[in-house]
């Protein structure tokens, strides 16, 4: 692999990271917009839409244009570098530390939410979870799962991508 190519995988893996931050966080935001001081305004509704349309749309061009970006990133003196590291090999890293940076997400997220639901359990407690907090509840148990299946089912993923490269042929 070339260096180009490492930081091409670098690339799409940015990406990846970039939907899942989107398809995490734009419900809040939708929401926060709907309830409140915001609520009826139909201007910023058009605002959220087209961000997130906007980041997904680079989401898109990096996963779809990967190496373009790479051969912006590096000097061209290292682009035909030549590393001796096996796509599956690098396929597996990637996806281990997509794994790892997904749960440095959910694993103080678990944390904050057993404290609250702690705190909303105890007798005459002044909190009270919503139906959107039980839903973040779960939305952060899907990351910890896909967070320790990206860590540990690396193998998994790896066999995936190497049957879809395959298919045709």
């Amino acid at each position: 692999m070339t260096s180009a190519q490492i930081v091409g995988l670098g690339v799409r893996l940015f990406a990846i990271w970039l939907v899942v931050s989107v398809l995490r966080h734009v419900p809040g935001i939708w929401q926060f917009n709907a309830s409140g001081a915001a609520a009826g305004n139909s201007s910023t509704n058009v605002v959220i839409v087209v961000v997130t349309v906007l980041i997904l749309a680079l989401a898109a061009g990096l996963w779809f244009c990967p190496l373009t970006v790479a051969n912006k990133l590096i000097p061209r003196s290292s682009k035909t570098d030549h590393l001796h590291v096996p796509i599956d090999q690098a396929q597996s890293v990637g996806f281990s530390l997509l794994g790892l940076w997904v749960l440095s997400n959910s694993v103080p997220d678990s944390f904050y939410w057993a404290f609250m639901t702690y705190q909303a359990s105890r007798p005459n407690s002044m909190l009270e979870l919503r139906a959107s907090d039980y839903a973040y509840m779960v939305t952060t148990a899907v990351e910890g799962i896909l967070g320790i299946w990206l860590l540990f089912g690396a193998r998994g993923l790896r066999g995936l991508l190497r049957r879809a490269r395959t298919a045709g042929m």
